[in-house]
């Protein structure tokens, strides 16, 4: 959706004002959306309609942010792998071990408040494949 500024040149965001009375349910998010994106429209609604909702901030175990969304209050978050929102975390592999994504924690219970959750892994004993040679492509042994 376009304008026309006060010089009847086309501009690239439109501006909307006025006042809009939300009538029903409607969710804190999307206030504050239709407020930042429309600074001129007056958005008024009844506070007893208005679902509440929280951040849910979903972290790789090393800390790095992978995802966030908006969670109503009162429902569990989302996992978003399962929605294919975001690729599976991962996490680097040591000498010693293999990781593999397991899940997240603190993703079962229900939002009551602002909440990281952060992606869990189980580990593998990694294992090496050693082949000794008596001389070049004539192996004595492997384990």
């Amino acid at each position: 959706m376009a304008g026309i500024n006060d010089d009847s040149y086309d501009i690239g965001q439109s501006v909307l004002t006025g006042e809009v009375y939300i009538d029903g349910t409607s969710r804190i998010r999307e206030i504050e959306s239709y407020e930042s994106t429309w600074p001129y429209l007056i958005v008024t609604y009844n506070p007893n309609y208005v679902v509440e909702q929280y951040a849910a901030t979903y972290v790789n175990e090393d800390g790095t942010q992978l995802y966030q969304t908006y969670v109503d209050r009162g429902t569990t978050p989302p996992d978003p792998v399962a929605l294919e929102l975001i690729e599976t975390p991962t996490k680097s592999s040591t000498s010693q071990y293999t990781f593999e994504f397991s899940g997240w924690n603190e993703i079962s219970s229900v939002m009551t408040g602002p909440r990281t959750i952060t992606a869990t892994y189980t580990s593998s004993i990694r294992t090496y494949t050693v082949t000794w040679y008596a001389r070049e492509a004539v192996p004595l042994a492997t384990t």
